[in-house]
C-alpha cells in the first residue's frame, strides 16, 4: 500500500498548484521518515 500511495503523492505533486506541491512535499518528508516501502525508490525515479 505505501508504494500506491507514493505514487499518488508523487502523481498530485507533478501536477499540483504550489499550494498542493507543498502540502505534497511534506507528506513525502513523512513517507521518508516511516521509511515507507519504495518512497525513496520512486522519488529517484522521478529525478
Amino acid at each position: 500500500m505505501g508504494g500506491d500511495l507514493t505514487a499518488l503523492v508523487l502523481r498530485l505533486y507533478r501536477g499540483g498548484t504550489e499550494c498542493v506541491r507543498t502540502r505534497c512535499l511534506d507528506i513525502v518528508d513523512r513517507l521518508v521518515e516511516f521509511d515507507v516501502y519504495d518512497t525513496m525508490e520512486a522519488i529517484d525515479a522521478e529525478r
